[in-house]
């Protein structure tokens, strides 16, 4: 999915949800502008990596959102371990606690989060 596309998703999921401030490590989404908060410069969506978007659409925790975050999650490619592992924990942890899914939708989720995280484990 293309950085566009995904950042178009949460700007729609704010709407829904009513919510004009996302705050993420090290920077902010407010009314579908992105700010670095080190800087408070305004910043690009190129400027995101997958796994920043994949931590806003668990942030704003909508089904559509999470959907996205879970399938985000799945795809990476990413050469940090740790923080990829990191990604996939949050995913099983808010997927075990939301409300947004059916028994069985959770559990065909969480075989695609445990193929991914087994693939991870065998790439390192």
């Amino acid at each position: 999915m293309q950085k566009q596309k995904i950042f178009e998703i949460i700007c729609n999921e704010c709407k829904e949800k009513q919510i004009s401030i996302v705050n993420i490590e090290g920077f902010s989404i407010i009314n579908e502008e992105i700010f670095c908060l080190k800087s408070s410069n305004k910043i690009s969506y190129n400027d995101l990596r997958y796994i920043d978007f994949a931590y806003i659409l668990l942030e704003i925790n909508t089904k559509n959102s999470l959907i996205n975050a879970f399938s985000i999650a799945t795809k990476l490619v990413s050469d940090d371990y740790e923080e990829h592992k990191e990604l996939l924990k949050k995913c099983f942890l808010l997927l075990d606690d939301t409300m947004h899914f059916k028994d069985l939708e959770k559990c065909l989720i969480m075989l695609q989060l445990k193929e991914s995280y087994d693939k991870l484990e065998d790439k390192f």
